[in-house]
């Protein structure tokens, strides 16, 4: 019996060792959770598969349900390689060291829907967004903050919903007055839903998503420039592009990083109420 037992607890030792191997093996590629899992697996799997023959080892795509946690996630030093907002970008790399390399040509645009063509004059406006962190919300937010409406004054509040389809969807049903979101996601909204409801403001483009590395679990950081260099003209890299309907991809500037201080700011602000990540300089 004892000896059953013994091997019992030794064939489970032997498998938890063996899957923590396999997981440290692994290079981990986080994706912001932009849109749902499904769909970001789909889009990324040209990514991942050209990853996987230049580096020789297994390379899995995560993400997480919503991007405060996904950045909680990121400052914890969680992904080898990061896919994210470039406000989050900018914490990601101030806080948990991780290097940006590249991003797309094509901008991130954001737009506030409305059931009219005008924002709508009750007070408080009801706004709905998609994450207190997300990168179009904040936009989203400043725009409307520049037109004199914030929480502090009670002229706005804002709900949050978990998905695009969702927040149109609760303009429609009047149970919002605005719904912030990204252009792209507005475009693929169903047809019934964008009858309803109008593009009330549209943003010029700012940064796009940021490719950040950091260096380690076998990978060093010449190698990461030089293995996403080649992605970037490779059949699997064109791949990308043509299914995510983007342009090129271009180098990170310091100016894409310095251009959104104040939504990473604001993210800052709202991820440091939290004690799970301690984010002191």
């Amino acid at each position: 019996m004892i000896k059953t037992i013994y091997s019992f607890l030794l064939t489970t030792i032997i498998a938890c060792i063996s899957v923590h191997a396999n997981a440290a093996d692994s290079i981990l590629i986080g994706i912001a959770p932009h849109s749902s899992a499904r769909v970001i697996l789909e889009s990324h799997e040209s990514l991942r598969h050209f990853l996987e023959n230049k580096l020789g080892t297994n390379v899995e795509i995560v993400t997480a349900p919503n991007f405060s946690e996904f950045t909680r996630r990121s400052l914890q030093g969680q992904y080898d390689l990061l896919i994210t907002s470039p406000h989050l970008a900018l914490l990601a790399q101030e806080y948990a060291g991780y290097i940006p390399l590249m991003t797309y040509t094509q901008g991130l645009e954001t737009v506030l829907i409305t059931r009219s063509e005008r924002i709508p004059e009750e007070r408080p406006l009801k706004t709905t967004g998609l994450d207190p962190v997300s990168f179009v919300t904040l936009t989203g937010l400043q725009e409307l903050n520049h037109r004199g409406l914030t929480v502090e004054n009670g002229s706005l509040t804002v709900n949050y919903a978990s998905a695009s389809d969702s927040a149109a969807l609760a303009v429609v049903q009047g149970k919002a007055d605005v719904a912030i979101m990204s252009w792209p996601n507005y475009v693929t909204l169903n047809d019934e839903i964008k009858k309803q409801i109008h593009v009330s403001w549209r943003s010029e483009p700012k940064p796009s998503r940021i490719y950040l590395v950091k260096p380690g679990n076998g990978v060093d950081l010449a190698r990461w420039q030089a293995v996403l260099n080649d992605f970037t003209t490779s059949p699997e890299g064109i791949a990308h592009l043509e299914s995510n309907k983007l342009k090129a991809f271009r180098p990170v500037t310091t100016d894409d990083l310095n251009s959104v201080r104040a939504l990473s700011d604001a993210a800052f602000t709202y991820l440091n109420t939290t004690p799970t990540i301690d984010m002191s300089r």
